[in-house]
């Protein structure tokens, strides 16, 4: 009956906990909205400083580069999800966030990355449930390389592991009747 009655919590504590830092100065509600405004301008542009390594990570002549980065970084549709109070602006964070581990993991195959790739992937979960098809993409993808190290059997098993962690994460955080 209610598809959209469950969102996850991370980014309404996050907010809360933010108003809280702010409270004695700030206790009406126009100028708290306009923190969390501002507050999520701020988590866009992390998002954009993030796109330039993930782009620059690519093939692509510097030009072209130049070009991919203006369309995400000039894109109407972005700038006015980061300009309003909403765990959208959150969810793209964290989902890029996640893309950047993983290019760093597969290009390195550091544990480390591995492990900050699945960890945004849920965070960015926790903070939307749309962004629960993200674990299942970094589930799929250490799945590949599982196979793909057969031959080298503590790769192989450090990727399984990770996909069983999203993937547990991801079915507990399916809202029930959904």
């Amino acid at each position: 009956e209610c598809n959209e009655c469950f969102h996850p919590p991370l980014y309404y504590g996050f907010s809360a906990f933010f108003l809280y830092l702010f409270s004695p100065w700030i206790s009406q509600i126009d100028p708290q909205i306009v923190l969390l405004q501002l507050l999520n301008v701020e988590i866009g542009i992390f998002t954009l400083l993030l796109l330039i390594p993930i782009i620059r990570s690519t093939s692509l002549p510097a030009s072209m580069q130049v070009l991919v980065f203006s369309v995400a970084a000039l894109n109407p549709q972005l700038a006015a999800i980061n300009a309003q109070v909403s765990n959208d602006t959150l969810t793209c964070f964290f989902a890029t966030l996640s893309i950047f581990f993983l290019i760093r993991y597969h290009r390195d195959r550091r544990s480390k990355d591995g492990v900050f790739a699945s960890a945004a992937s849920i965070l960015a979960a926790l903070t939307k449930a749309t962004a629960l098809p993200l674990l299942g993409f970094c589930a799929a993808y250490y799945l590949i390389i599982a196979l793909a190290a057969r031959q080298n059997r503590l790769q192989s098993r450090e990727a399984l592991k990770q996909a069983a962690l999203l993937l547990i994460f991801g079915l507990a955080l399916i809202p029930p009747g959904l």
